[in-house]
């Protein structure tokens, strides 16, 4: 009984073990996964982004004011790799549009601008089916949303707003400023400054 019982612990050991080193496999290559697929995911901004001339770098840069944003406001380590992410995605629907309304010079008609306001909720639908993404997916949805409810898609208003969407809105906002357009000339920085500061809240 005693043997059995030391061959018992001796067998348990060595499953926990192996099990032990089972999951830290599966671990690694689920982050390898997860990484490889917002690299591809990433590829597809930049090439999105290399048809415009105006956009190249918005996604980057929009990611790096976000990053600084965050870090500012103390979030936790999980919500600024979160929002970093969703940073990296969130103009992810912008491949279903047509290149020319993103491009037009003048105003948009009624329904290109309906089209291009579709782009936060086409990105959510595209990262949704990724488990890993779903926060990313809920600020990309949200991105366009404003704190008086005038936003879109969905007319969202106040803390109904996820805090990290809001940190996104606020850089992409700045970056959209800050850039020249093919419909509009850049503004400088305290310019763009003064425009967050007297729009807050709304």
């Amino acid at each position: 009984e005693k043997k059995y019982k030391e061959d018992l612990e001796r067998e348990i050991k060595y499953k926990t073990r192996e099990l032990e080193n089972t999951n830290r496999i599966l671990l690694q290559y689920s982050k390898r996964l997860e990484d490889s697929t917002i690299e591809a995911i990433n590829s597809l901004m930049v090439a999105l982004e290399e048809k415009d001339q105006m956009t190249i770098g918005h996604t980057n840069r929009v990611t790096r004011y976000t990053s600084q944003l965050a870090k500012k406001a103390a979030l936790p380590a999980q919500n600024c790799h979160v929002v970093a992410r969703a940073s990296q995605l969130h103009d992810i629907g912008k491949l279903v549009i047509d290149l020319s309304y993103i491009n037009k010079k003048g105003a948009l008609t009624d329904g290109e601008w309906q089209a291009i306001q579709k782009h936060p909720e086409t990105g959510a639908t595209i990262l949704t089916p990724l488990g890993f993404l779903q926060r990313e997916a809920i600020i990309v949805h949200q991105h366009h949303e404003r704190f008086d409810g005038t936003g879109y898609p969905d007319g969202l208003k106040g803390m109904e707003i996820d805090l990290l969407a809001r940190i996104v809105t606020v850089a992409d906002c700045y970056d959209a400023m800050t850039s020249m357009r093919s419909y509009k000339e850049a503004i400088s920085r305290n310019e763009a400054i003064q425009e967050l500061k007297k729009c807050a809240g709304s």
